[in-house]
């Protein structure tokens, strides 16, 4: 939500929840050349669903490590140059959740390689960036769990 809104409906910020085995669908708009079938939408809110929770549920290590990116990535100011402390700062913010929340071994282990890999990165290409470097990073743990 872009920030000129939340001031002007008077927020500091929006948190969006979703519950348990939610699903996205899309809204059937007149004249789509493939709308989804009510038997699909019923095995996408159903059996899949559940499928994909138990996918999820069976590798916690990946889903904690995406959620610890995706803190990192928005919690980063847009650039963050070389010899800038920004980055540091999120990253000890995120192994201080990491822990809070007993995360396992792995996981921190895997957090802590993508922030090293890109901070690495950061120094030797700053063109590259470390947001752009950790949204890459991001979307190969996300993609592991969507195959």
């Amino acid at each position: 939500m872009p920030r000129g809104e939340l001031i002007r409906l008077g927020m500091n910020r929006v948190r969006v929840v979703v519950d348990a085995d939610a699903a996205l669908l899309p809204v059937t708009k007149a004249g789509d050349p493939n709308p989804h079938t009510a038997t699909e939408i019923a095995m996408l809110v159903g059996a899949l669903r559940k499928v994909g929770s138990d996918v999820v549920d069976r590798n916690p290590d990946r889903m904690i490590v995406a959620r610890a990116t995706s803190y990192m990535i928005n919690a980063l100011p847009a650039r963050v140059q070389s010899g800038s402390q920004a980055g540091e700062i999120v990253w000890q913010s995120a192994r201080s959740e990491l822990e809070r929340v007993k995360a396992p071994v792995t996981a921190r282990r895997m957090v802590g390689s993508a922030y090293q890999f890109c901070d690495f990165v950061l120094h030797r290409s700053p063109l590259r960036g470390l947001r752009g470097c950790l949204q890459t990073e991001h979307d190969n743990f996300v993609n592991h769990l969507n195959a």
